[in-house]
Order: structure tokens, then sequence, then C-alpha cells
């Protein structure tokens, strides 16, 4: 993965909010504990080998690994995630996915967006 992080799949219906006051936890929506459980799997894993300087913002749990974060790369940033935010988002569970949508604060000029899906289990 960019930066040379690998993921690591391992369902769960469990995560904890990290850092609460992350932009992609509260803009344009709110994000709360309550609307990131019970989906069906709100987590497919988490993330390991995570390079230095990475924003962990949502974790697997029991694990407590992060599998929610940010980091820079070259001029712009990674945001990379083992959630289901479609999953979430069309189940009305949380519209997290907006938030990951426009998320914006890069600090680069010329904001590029490379939506990645990654099958992470057979």
């Amino acid at each position: 993965m960019p930066g040379g992080f690998t993921m690591v799949y391992e369902t769960s219906e469990e995560v904890s909010i990290l850092n609460a006051t992350h932009r992609i936890m509260i803009h344009p929506n709110n994000i709360n504990l309550a609307e990131l459980l019970d989906w069906g799997y709100s987590t497919h894993g988490y993330l390991v080998d995570l390079p230095a300087g990475v924003i962990r913002i949502i974790s697997h749990e029991p694990s407590g690994i992060p599998t929610t974060v940010k980091f820079g790369l070259g001029d712009g940033c990674v945001v990379a995630t083992e959630q289901p935010l479609e999953w979430g988002w069309d189940g009305e569970y949380s519209p997290i996915l907006e938030n990951f949508i426009l998320h914006d604060n890069c600090q680069i000029n010329n904001l590029g967006y490379l939506p990645m899906i990654v099958k992470a289990a057979p």
C-alpha cells in the first residue's frame, strides 16, 4: 500500500474513536461512537507497518490497532480505512462516508482523490 502499510483481515463489530476532533470525525457530520458500531462488521481489519507521523483516527477492537488513519505522502496525504464506509452509508448507520469524500485537509493546492477498494478476503 502507499506508504508501506499492511492490511490485516479480522472482522469486528467493535471500534473505538482515537481522535474525536479530527476533521474526518467532525466535518461536515459530527460522528459519534454509536454510529460506528454493529454494522454487520464495523471493520474488516486493522492497519500495521504504518509510516512515521501517522494520525490514528479509529481503532479496531479488541486489538486497539488502528483501522482508520491519515498520513502525509509526497505533496499530499493518504487516508486509509478497513471500515466498509459504503455499507455504513447505505445501511444508514453513519454518514462518515460523506466526511471521507469531503475531506480536504491535505495541505496541498490541487487535490486529487484516488479511491481504492482492496479486497480483504476471498
